[in-house]
């Protein structure tokens, strides 16, 4: 199974992209990334990771093996991924091609298309 851990939910993904889920993880399930404060101190920042963490692990008792794809801010990130490794479980991103069509010279839309699952 993957988590999704991100503040995408997965029910939002491009068809592209759940089907790669399923296919290389069997099934989805959403973990919301949290809303990170930009003061948070250090500390904080790693209490949360380590609450992230720990739901993962919970998830990986309740269901067997788990992957982990992760996004969000990147201190908390950065932790989580550290605190995951460190417990064996296998991370990863989501990797997209960015494609902008400039309208106009003050207009301009992005539009990402979902590429692979990459290992952290």
């Amino acid at each position: 199974m993957l988590i999704n851990l991100s503040n995408h939910p997965s029910a939002q993904w491009s068809e592209a992209q759940r089907t790669a889920a399923i296919a290389q993880f069997g099934a989805i399930h959403d973990l919301q990334f949290p809303s990170v404060p930009p003061e948070a101190t250090t500390e904080e920042v790693i209490q949360i990771a380590d609450d992230l963490a720990l739901a993962c692990r919970r998830l990986d008792t309740e269901y067997g093996p788990v992957s982990v794809m992760i996004a969000g801010e990147q201190c908390v990130m950065y932790h989580t991924v550290r605190y995951l490794k460190a417990a064996y479980f296998a991370c990863y991103a989501a990797t997209s091609e960015r494609k902008v069509v400039q309208k106009s010279a003050t207009e301009k839309s992005i539009e990402f298309s979902f590429v692979q699952f990459r290992a952290i």
